[in-house]
């Protein structure tokens, strides 16, 4: 019986790599791998330079980060052009909002900038970011050992909401961005921090924390509240199209052998009969 199955899985074998449509394959697919390599490549320079406007509210005393940021974003403006003096990276302009305006509006009004266009991303720095109280408990309704699925949702329930930073936009994919914010404003941050506490190797690494919290935009509903569009998941986001392309690119390379197989002997049946009519 194992002979007989052996015989026949043999000669389908056989019959399946000598047709057009194995051949075709066989030399189609490292063709195409490779276009796409070297498409890729010659590619991998063609980047979106328009400038990202974003707009930054900082609520501490005085203001004492703005300045901050802006001088690092001055500072990288400069590293943006390769040695032929070739822009390769997007600027950035930071639009500074005014903190005595009203917050509510002030954050209703930004968000529809960013669903326009107009914006790239809205930066809100708590009024306590560089003093926070040390005396501040969370309300007793949250539980520090339940399981979130989004991990900001306890530091936002953990942390005073007055020492963080709200990153909002509508592009959650663009890190880049975020990225530059968290390394500008962190260490002037955590340096404030040091000064005014004893220094212990949790505090030290609770200072390290994550600062940038990501928030949806800002919109009112019915009874005239400002609220927030729920929280993007990132990892989604970006993993979700790659995996979306590589299951398309598994069809298609899966459904074409066939169809090409099929078409091809469908065209010899059809010359022969035509040759011997």
């Amino acid at each position: 019986m194992f002979g007989k199955v052996r015989v026949i899985a043999w000669r389908e074998y056989v019959g399946a790599v000598r047709t057009r449509g194995f051949l075709i394959g066989l030399i189609l697919m490292p063709v195409l791998i490779g276009s796409g390599l070297m498409v890729q490549y010659f590619s991998r320079r063609i980047v979106d330079l328009t400038p990202r406007r974003v707009a930054v509210l900082d609520r501490t005393p005085e203001q004492q980060l703005l300045p901050l940021l802006l001088r690092s974003n001055e500072r990288r403006n400069t590293t943006l052009f390769d040695a032929s003096g070739k822009q390769i990276r997007p600027t950035f302009d930071f639009e500074p909002i005014d903190p005595t305006q009203d917050l509510s509006r002030t954050r209703l009004e930004v968000s529809d900038r960013i669903r326009k266009g107009d914006l790239v991303a809205f930066l809100e720095i708590g009024p306590k970011v560089l003093d926070p109280d040390p005396g501040y408990t969370p309300p007793s309704t949250v539980d520090p050992e339940a399981k979130h699925t989004d991990p900001f949702d306890l530091i936002e329930q953990t942390q005073d909401p007055d020492t963080l930073m709200y990153y909002s936009t509508s592009r959650p994919t663009f890190v880049e961005l975020k990225q530059f914010i968290q390394q500008s404003l962190q260490p002037r941050v955590v340096a404030a921090r040091l000064k005014q506490s004893e220094t212990t190797l949790d505090e030290v690494m609770r200072l390290f924390g994550t600062l940038l919290v990501p928030r949806g935009l800002a919109w009112q509903d019915s009874n005239g509240h400002v609220v927030f569009e729920p929280r993007h998941n990132e990892l989604v986001t970006v993993l979700l199209p790659v995996i979306l392309t590589t299951l398309m690119l598994v069809v298609v390379l899966i459904g074409a052998s066939p169809l090409t197989t099929n078409i091809i002997e469908e065209k010899t049946a059809t010359d022969r009969g035509s040759t011997f009519g």
